[in-house]
């Protein structure tokens, strides 16, 4: 994925924790190559690196 449209992109974690699965970047480094990811649901945002991200057994681009 360009990272130039990375920011408000929608990911959905491929393993639930706590009813969170879809998720939105709100905030990205591209010095530190990260990203904070909010749960659309009720939760804190977390920080994640571009390398976590991109994996596709952990993050998948869009809502599913």
């Amino acid at each position: 994925m360009d990272t130039k449209n990375i920011l408000s992109s929608k990911w959905t974690a491929q393993e639930v924790e706590n009813k969170r699965k879809h998720f939105e970047v709100v905030s990205f480094n591209n010095k530190e190559k990260s990203v904070y990811l909010k749960p659309i649901l009720k939760g804190k945002s977390q920080l994640v690196t571009l390398e976590e991200l991109f994996k596709e057994e952990k993050w998948k681009a869009g809502w599913h």
